[in-house]
């Protein structure tokens, strides 16, 4: 696999695509065969095979040669079937001596987004914020960043400024933040921080002329601009914004004249190539604008910006002629039917000050869509135009018709929608669809507090919306971590659209981390039957079915339905077993053996209805360990020896399958081998222990051990990672 995937429980690194496998196949035990097959997608030459074990060479096989996407496979016979199933590496080595693959069956290096195999590794040890200095602070939020952890991100970057409270990069990317969440008098600052610093970086200026223009500070955008080409090589960037500037102003003939500077850069730049034959038409230099739209459409055939410019272009020359007819044909195969292609050529429009070309573009949206696919947006773009073109009754016009538009599955998401959101809400402060979609676009750019603000205004003066309510539910679970508010927002929401399975879902977790369980017991009891046939909704209640030992129902609600697996969803596999084993558990209690057995057999099996098809290597360790309990109990202990022997011979290096095959070593009489095996699960550095399931496994190592205390304390922590973490939630019980 190339660059770098997981397989088979091992991480591999290659240079080449490859694809591999490698079986671990127990013979006599403890002895045992490695199986590797290889697989490239080009050939090879002149190769060498190294299969090593724990950094010792097992066998090294010289002068191979690959034939693309041809399977060939090597055997390496290994006294320690165990140790090779976590210490094996393999390598293959070119003819010119480089590494072309290189796979390990131990786990990755903690943290490192790699996968590099940690094999002869030490662990990168821990640094602490202090030990780092501010470059490596900030570098560090720029990954998180890029991983998507946002909140991790924003943390290096404040820790950074507190280090140094002029440090520009950080300066640049709080401006840029602040600027896409709108917040132009907080982005201004930041960047004038940056410049004050160093007022000759290209970068930082250029930024600056970014925000002053979105603020509406054209003078000082311009002066930022140009200090930025000054001191940097030419831009096409920033030409492109003067450009911009320039048709925003109305000097058509500046505009032209930095927009094919900027062309002279960057030829296949689509939007400078929209902007140029915008400033050419709106020049009255029509054969040249239709020239350049027809390059600029050929460029980017799909593009709403440059089709509707030659669909303009070719209309204000001649709306009767066969071009402009040819134009409109090619808006309505290439996009004419999305409602969004209509606002992003109308939006570019209006950021143009060109507002009878938005006009004419959201007004053919109106003639060609569906009314119920018409956006409000396009209203109130439309409203914002005419006021700008001084037609006070239009503008109202068009505001009526954005507050009776279709407003759910809206996501403003522009600066430009922001703008136009705002100038209606300065023309009517109680327009509340406007203050729902205003709150919507803050809410996702981090302005919680502004957002819940107006959705509360929107509520108060009258907007009965689900969406609303389950927002609020939202910001006050996650944002302000008001457990009993959030609770009491989406029993309105459930209220207004008592059919919408997802906020069951979330309003059952809210309640499960209140700990409110007769709560969750009335929200699934009361619920349409329609409802469960959801499967996160079902999943959720025969967890807390099986929570409060009521097995026999979530057996019923598990056999009852055809479940579907989902990406990142709970795995009905993984819930059936866990019910029988805990109604087994609870049969041998209470010394009904056989009926105990019986539970923890049909845990080994694969209901059709569960939607998962039983695997080649089935991890059944919780099921061989607890039969061979079950077993032992009725006083078959050949039987019972058989499961826990067959546990630990086929058990995987997952640290829940490790857990109970310690346990089997206990039940086996190895007292002394299961005792290392329990404090290696649970004396893991935490350091090392990133993830819940780490946590949960240790925890549950610990409260074998009888350190309930600690066992409770890794439950926790295994929870605050991961609160969904049902197992953890029914140990804590």
């Amino acid at each position: 696999w190339y660059p770098v995937q997981q397989l088979d429980g091992g991480f591999v690194e290659a240079t080449k695509q490859f694809a591999i496998n490698v079986k671990f196949l127990p013979t006599t035990r403890p002895k045992g065969e490695i199986r590797v097959l290889v697989c490239p997608t080009e050939k090879v030459t002149g190769a060498s095979l190294t299969v090593s074990l724990q950094g010792k060479r097992l066998k090294t096989i010289k002068g191979l040669s690959f034939e693309p996407l041809a399977t060939r496979a090597f055997s390496v016979p290994v006294d320690d079937i165990v140790a090779a199933r976590g210490g094996t590496e393999v390598e293959i080595v070119g003819s010119s001596g480089g590494v072309l693959l290189h796979w390990s069956a131990d786990e990755p290096i903690d943290g490192n987004p790699d996968f590099v195999s940690k094999v002869g590794i030490p662990p990168t040890p821990q640094v602490s914020d202090k030990d780092r200095t501010v470059a490596a602070l900030f570098l560090e939020g720029v990954q998180q960043q890029k991983r998507g952890n946002q909140e991790d991100a924003q943390h290096f970057f404040d820790e950074t400024l507190k280090r140094d409270p002029n440090y520009i990069p950080v300066l640049r990317t709080f401006a840029m933040q602040q600027y896409r969440a709108a917040n132009f008098v907080l982005a201004e600052g930041y960047i004038e921080r940056a410049v004050q610093q160093d007022a000759a970086d290209p970068q930082t200026q250029y930024l600056a002329g970014v925000i002053y223009r979105a603020a509406g500070h054209s003078n000082r955008a311009q002066d930022a601009f140009w200090t930025a080409i000054r001191l940097g090589r030419p831009s096409p960037q920033a030409l492109v914004q003067l450009g911009e500037i320039a048709l925003a102003g109305k000097d058509y003939s500046g505009a032209e004249h930095l927009l094919r500077q900027a062309l002279s850069f960057n030829p296949q730049d689509a939007l400078a190539q929209c902007d140029l034959v915008a400033a050419l038409r709106l020049g009255q230099n029509f054969s040249e604008a239709a020239k350049m739209a027809a390059d600029a459409v050929d460029a980017m055939p799909l593009y709403p910006v440059a089709l509707a410019e030659q669909w303009r272009a070719a209309e204000v020359r001649d709306a009767n002629s066969s071009a402009a007819r040819s134009a409109r044909t090619m808006w309505a195969d290439g996009v004419g039917d999305r409602m969004q292609s209509y606002l992003e050529a109308g939006s570019w429009y209006w950021r143009l000050h060109d507002w009878t070309s938005s006009d004419f573009i959201l007004e053919a949206a109106l003639q060609h869509l569906p009314s119920k696919q018409v956006s409000p947006m396009a209203y109130y773009y439309l409203a914002s135009n005419a006021r700008h073109e001084g037609l006070a009754q239009r503008a109202a016009e068009y505001d009526a018709k954005a507050r009776a538009a279709k407003y759910d599955g809206i996501f403003p998401n522009r600066l430009s929608d922001v703008a136009v959101l705002q100038a209606a809400l300065l023309n009517d402060p109680t327009d509340v669809h406007a203050q729902y979609l205003l709150g919507i676009f803050l809410f996702q750019r981090g302005r919680y507090a502004e957002a819940a603000n107006l959705w509360l205004q929107a509520e108060a003066s009258g907007l009965k919306y689900a969406v609303l309510d389950r927002n609020l539910g939202l910001d006050a679970w996650r944002v302000k971590k008001d457990l009993g508010q959030a609770a009491n927002f989406y029993g309105k929401a459930i209220q207004l659209a008592p059919q919408q399975y997802r906020y069951y879902v979330d309003l059952d977790e809210i309640y499960a981390e209140e700990g409110a369980t007769q709560a969750r017991d009335r929200l699934f009891a009361g619920a349409p039957p329609e409802i469960l046939d959801h499967d996160p909704a079902r999943m959720r209640y025969i967890l807390l079915l099986i929570n409060e030992g009521r097995f026999d129902q979530a057996m019923i609600l598990l056999k009852d339905h055809r479940f579907k697996p989902w990406e990142q969803g709970e795995n009905a596999h993984d819930i059936f077993v866990f019910a029988n084993i805990m109604e087994g558990r609870q049969a041998l209690t209470a010394k009904k053996f056989k009926l105990a057995q019986a539970d923890f057999e049909r845990a080994f099996e694969y209901p059709p209805n569960l939607g998962i098809g039983k695997p080649d290597k089935p991890d059944d360790a919780a099921a061989l360990y607890w039969l061979g309990e079950a077993m032992n109990e009725q006083g078959n202990r050949e039987a019972a020896d058989r499961n826990w022997r067959q546990l630990i011979d086929e058990g995987s290096e997952e640290p829940l399958s490790q857990y109970y095959a310690a346990l089997a070593l206990e039940g086996l009489g190895q007292a002394e081998k299961a005792a290392d095996s329990m404090t290696r699960l649970a004396d893991v550095p935490a350091g090392e222990r990133t993830s819940a399931e780490g946590y949960y496994v240790a925890g549950l190592a610990e409260r074998r051990r009888e350190r309930l205390q600690q066992a409770t304390a890794y439950f926790r922590k295994a929870l605050e990672i991961n609160p969904a973490l049902w197992q953890a939630q029914m140990e804590l019980k």
